[in-house]
């Protein structure tokens, strides 16, 4: 293990800050074990008791990961460190404490309530600082910020929350999630960071045209994995009520293209509505194949055909025969 390291004064900061809770943590935890006996307690056992933990803290503390992160940015990961931390802390202390003092006038339930006490007074102020931001950089943003498009997500998965987590931090993005749509019925009714999951997929259209306040301008699928039906479905219902349809890309690319500050909106591609990844041709066996052979083609006068007889002659048939049975189709074809 190596110590850690304190790169800026926010790190001393934070370092100060977990020795005072670890300070306060020990006679905390007694008086919530002896409510009013507390203050009869003997004072040469309190002051003993907090400063040999306060010791420990600081040696556990000085060689933990608890400093590396960021509290702007506190998340689960953050809490693991101090339940690690903390609980490590704990365990050191346990032996030293019976050494000293035997248990005999310290309540045995008192490590295990300065755990929680602890845990809580380490973890409150982060995850508060946290809150506290993420509502100015809010604050800031709508201020800043006069007019956002309003966007439709699909799918309530983790692309959907991390999407809305950075509209709501960021101060340059110009998209408001006015709801999501659910593939899954489970999560209809719930919210995502205060969005609400307003219907099934299903129900898009019914959605957008009678229960939504403001018409979204854009439609964003989230789920990477939906299904190409679905896609399709949601084409038409865009185009017909003149909704822009956008994806966001893989999750992973998700986050590379924000750490680069990239535009993460995506048209929908032809493989999106296939459902599956695309398959290109092999030109070099299509053309072994093809040349100065004969070729008849059926139906050539349709969007399918018309686009087969193209790419037929160009890799030089000997002849081609276009069969078709719209005499119309066949004339402009040819």
């Amino acid at each position: 293990m190596k110590i850690a390291k304190f790169n800026n004064a926010r790190s001393i900061v934070a370092y100060g800050h977990d020795l005072c809770m670890a300070s306060l943590s020990f006679p905390l935890a007694l008086y919530l074990r002896l409510g009013d006996q507390f203050f009869f307690f003997t004072h040469s056992y309190l002051v003993q008791g907090t400063v040999v933990f306060s010791m420990v803290a600081a040696l556990v503390f000085a060689f933990s990961r608890l400093y590396l992160g960021i509290w702007r940015y506190a998340s689960v990961n953050d809490m693991v460190a101090i339940l690690r931390t903390v609980t490590l802390t704990i365990l050191i202390f346990l032996p030293i404490l019976f050494f000293l003092f035997r248990l005999e006038n310290i309540p045995r339930s008192t490590p295990v309530i300065q755990w929680f006490v602890l845990v809580a007074l380490m973890g409150g102020p982060r995850f508060l600082y946290r809150s506290l931001k993420d509502r100015r950089f809010r604050l800031l943003h709508e201020n800043i910020v006069k007019r956002r498009i309003p966007v439709l997500l699909i799918g309530a998965g983790d692309a959907a929350e991390l999407f809305i987590r950075e509209q709501q931090r960021g101060t340059e993005i110009l998209y408001k999630t006015i709801g999501v749509l659910s593939v899954k019925s489970t999560h209809i009714g719930r919210e995502i960071r205060g969005v609400p999951v307003l219907g099934h997929v299903d129900d898009a259209t019914d959605i957008i045209q009678n229960r939504l306040a403001t018409k979204p301008e854009k439609i964003i699928i989230t789920n990477e994995k939906i299904e190409g039906t679905i896609i399709r479905d949601l084409l038409t219902l865009s185009d017909s009520a003149g909704i822009k349809l956008s994806r966001l890309p893989k999750l992973s690319d998700f986050q590379n293209a924000l750490a680069d500050g990239a535009d993460v909106i995506k048209p929908i591609a032809v493989e999106d509505l296939l459902g599956r990844p695309q398959t290109r041709p092999d030109l070099q066996k299509m053309s072994e194949m093809i040349k100065d052979r004969v070729v008849m083609i059926t139906g050539a006068g349709g969007s399918i055909g018309t686009e087969l007889v193209r790419q037929i002659a160009a890799l030089n048939p000997a002849h081609i025969v276009l069969f078709e049975v719209s005499e119309y189709a066949l004339y402009k074809i040819d």
